[in-house]
């Protein structure tokens, strides 16, 4: 009865973090740890915050995304002056480059990919 009552005070205060919180400390394994974590972002309020938490949980950096992009966009510039055969690969790695840089809306670091692939159709 105790925890129905406190469960009652969360959902009127509308304290939910702080149970997430709480729920996750209490957690005897690392499953229930980990939904309680998820739940405490997904009630997060500012949706920035709330999509940015959500994707570093993912594993996402977008620090480390958008220098990988950029070495990579070096990368394929200096072999591109060496040599035409890397089209193909370079097209494979911008795909994925392009996706990752989208995932955590690194809309600059997208848009010099696509400039790099003379991908023009994406801006239309």
């Amino acid at each position: 009865m105790n925890r129905c009552r406190e469960f009652e005070s969360v959902l009127n205060n509308e304290q939910y973090q702080k149970f997430c919180e709480l729920k996750a400390k209490n957690s005897t394994n690392e499953l229930d740890k980990t939904v309680w974590n998820v739940m405490n972002v997904l009630f997060e309020q500012d949706p920035k915050q709330k999509s940015n938490k959500l994707l570093q949980y993912l594993g996402f950096d977008k620090s480390q995304i958008s220098k990988e992009i950029d070495e990579q966009l070096e990368k394929t510039t200096e072999e591109k002056k060496k040599t035409i055969e890397t089209t193909v690969i370079e097209s494979e790695d911008i795909d994925k480059l392009i996706q990752r840089a989208l995932m955590v809306a690194n809309f600059e670091a997208a848009v010099k990919c696509c400039l790099q692939a003379g991908r023009m159709v994406f801006f239309y």
